[in-house]
C-alpha cells in the first residue's frame, strides 16, 4: 500500500508541477507562501482556513467554500490544539511544518490520514488526501512549555 501510495503522490506532484518536501514522518509540503512568522509547537493553539480533496481534485471539506462541504463544518477558520489528536496525524504534521501566515498544499499519505477504514462516503479507504491550507494565527503555550512550567513548580 505504501508503495502504491508514494508513486501516486509521485505522479501527482510531476503532473502538477510541484515541488515538495517530505516531513520525517512522510507527509509531502508544499509551500506558497513561506508566512512570516513563527512556526507553531505541539500544544499551541492554531487557525487555519482549508479545503481538503481527493488527488484527483475531488473536494471533501473546507472552511472557505461551500460547495466543497460534504462534512458540513462551519464556514470559519479551523481552530484546533496542534498534537492534541484532534486532527489527523498528517494534517499536524503538515501544520508543525508552517509559519504564522503560510499557505501551503499538505498531500498525506492514508496511514496518517483515515486509514484503511477511510470516511465513508466522502474518502475512500487507503486514499490519500491533498489539503490546501492557510496558517492564520498560533496562540496559547506549546506543551513543552507548560510541562517546563508544570516541572518548575515541583
Amino acid at each position: 500500500q505504501n508503495a502504491k501510495e508514494e508513486k501516486a503522490i509521485q505522479d501527482y506532484l510531476t503532473k502538477n508541477h510541484l515541488t515538495a518536501n517530505k516531513t520525517e514522518k512522510g507527509v509531502y509540503v508544499v509551500t506558497q507562501d513561506e508566512g512570516n512568522g513563527a512556526r507553531p509547537l505541539a500544544g499551541h493553539t492554531v487557525k487555519v482556513d482549508y479545503t481538503g480533496k481527493s488527488l484527483e481534485g475531488k473536494p471533501f471539506d473546507s472552511s472557505t467554500d461551500t460547495s466543497a462541504q460534504t462534512m458540513h463544518h462551519p464556514l470559519q477558520p479551523l481552530s484546533f490544539a496542534v498534537g492534541s489528536g484532534q486532527m489527523i496525524p498528517g494534517f499536524d504534521d503538515g501544520i508543525l511544518q508552517l509559519k504564522k501566515g503560510a499557505k501551503a498544499t499538505l498531500i498525506i499519505p492514508s496511514s496518517l490520514a483515515w486509514g484503511a477504514r477511510g470516511q465513508a462516503p466522502v474518502i475512500e479507504p487507503n486514499e490519500v488526501v491533498v489539503f490546501d491550507v492557510h496558517l492564520l494565527d498560533i496562540s496559547g503555550k506549546p506543551l513543552s512549555q507548560n510541562n517546563a512550567d508544570t516541572t518548575a513548580k515541583k
